[in-house]
């Protein structure tokens, strides 16, 4: 009777086996361990995107719009902010520049398809359609890309920047995250105005490193009205 009994058994449980292979029925264990596994999955999709939301990508290059956390952006990124005030951001600096991201937007038409990929340098971004900027850095701190050569001499900066604060304030109310500065991110820049490229106080250069002169800097900036 015993001997019957574990045959039933085991004749059973290679039907559920059978059933199993042929039609793709897990048992309770292996269908636990599913949805372990699809809930990590979706965990670690969700913490590496951090709900931002990719507007258009090439390779491993994502453009992330309005992106809710930059943590996971490389240092130095690129970015482009609309005229309604959204920021396109890229998650890699490395190959990627301005031009890049601006073909980008044209082929998804978030810009205009008569938008002038070049010469923007020398345009308000007004006049452009647009206005490029760049992470500094590490730091949550967006700054004026440094191909603006409209400001590159601090008299001019200080003439035409109300242009790029119009910019800079709907990007902030946009993305109320980061800091929009308007210094400008670079230091290969021309020497002008009795300043050289690491002390001129209209562009972010390597003595902002120091927590204090950041703090300095937001200071400033909204009194600027940033």
């Amino acid at each position: 009777m015993k001997a019957k009994l574990v045959k039933e058994i085991l004749n059973e449980d290679l039907i559920d086996k059978v059933r199993e292979r042929r039609f793709g029925i897990l048992d309770k264990d292996e269908h636990e361990d599913f949805n372990k596994y699809y809930a990590m999955q979706q965990l670690d999709k969700n913490k590496s995107d951090n709900h931002n939301q990719v507007v258009a990508s090439k390779g491993d290059f994502k453009l992330i719009k309005n992106p809710t956390s930059i943590k996971d952006l490389q240092p130095g990124v690129r970015g482009v902010i609309s005229p309604d005030g959204n920021l396109y951001m890229g998650n890699i600096a490395k190959g990627i520049i301005h031009v890049d991201i601006i073909e980008m937007l044209i082929e998804k038409g978030i810009l205009p398809k008569d938008t002038n990929k070049n010469g923007w340098g020398k345009k308000l971004p007004q006049e452009s359609g647009f206005l490029t900027v760049q992470r500094y850095k590490d730091t949550n701190y967006i700054a004026i890309g440094e191909s603006n050569k409209l400001i590159y001499d601090e008299a001019d900066w200080k003439e035409k920047i109300k242009f790029y604060n119009e910019f800079l304030q709907k990007a902030k109310k946009q993305n109320p995250n980061l800091v929009f500065t308007n210094k400008l991110v670079g230091i290969k820049i021309f020497k002008r105005a009795g300043h050289d490229e690491e002390t001129a106080p209209h562009r972010l250069s390597e003595n902002y490193d120091d927590q204090k002169n950041l703090m300095i800097n937001f200071i400033k900036n909204k009194k600027n009205g940033i």
